[in-house]
């Protein structure tokens, strides 16, 4: 019997502590985008990882998308104790950069095609966001028109001036499947239709960057 209970004491005294891992793939990411947590475990009777995961196999993957940089950390316990592992998945913020050009400085009034001016505007622009252009996950282009004329007229007059800049854009060495057209006719009005000072407002063309870094 004491041999016994000296087996007992000596196998239980002999208990195993946990061992885990816990990596994340990629560790950095944009703002938006997911990573890949893969871990594994031995001589664990329960395993979890925190951030709202909670219990979890020995070994797994799971995907996860935070939207800062975040610390997972993953416990392994049993009855030779417990033991933890962590890492980060690093997030860098993105931003999105808005320019606005009238229609007085693209077009005529009522056409869709750049005039010479206007393409300078657009060469200018091109030069001095051409870093931000290159860098970005997206850029949409959209149309905008005042409420004068009807709604076809003004939706078809928009898309066709953000065509217009999105091609002159393109010829000048922009990447065409970054970008993105939109007419929006009368919608989202900035100045008063009311006035021909906000008519004039109105008549617009928007370049939005999307997914770039932001500085800092």
């Amino acid at each position: 019997m004491r041999r016994l209970i000296a087996c007992l004491v000596l196998l239980l005294g002999c208990s195993r502590a946990p061992t885990v891992s816990l990596s994340a793939n990629p560790a950095a990411v944009k703002q938006g985008q997911c990573a890949t947590l893969t871990w594994s475990s031995a001589d664990a009777a329960t395993v979890a990882i925190d951030q709202g995961i909670g219990k979890v196999d020995g070994s797994g993957t799971k995907e996860v998308c935070p939207p800062t940089t975040t610390q997972y950390t993953i416990t392994a316990a049993g009855d030779g104790g417990s033991r933890t592992a962590s890492t980060a998945v690093r997030v860098t913020p993105l931003f999105a950069k808005l320019m606005i050009f009238p229609e007085a400085a693209l077009f005529e009034f009522g056409k869709a095609e750049l005039k010479p001016e206007g393409q300078v505007k657009i060469k200018e622009y091109r030069e001095m966001a051409k870093d931000e252009l290159s860098r970005a996950d997206k850029v949409v282009i959209t149309g905008y028109t005042d409420n004068v004329g009807g709604a076809d007229f003004n939706t078809t007059l928009s898309q066709q001036r953000a065509e217009a800049v999105k091609a002159y854009l393109v010829t000048l060495g922009a990447d065409p499947a970054k970008y993105q057209v939109n007419g929006a006719g009368e919608a989202k009005p900035i100045g008063d239709n009311s006035t021909e000072e906000g008519r004039a407002k109105n008549r617009r063309v928007e370049v939005e960057v999307l997914g770039v870094e932001s500085p800092g």
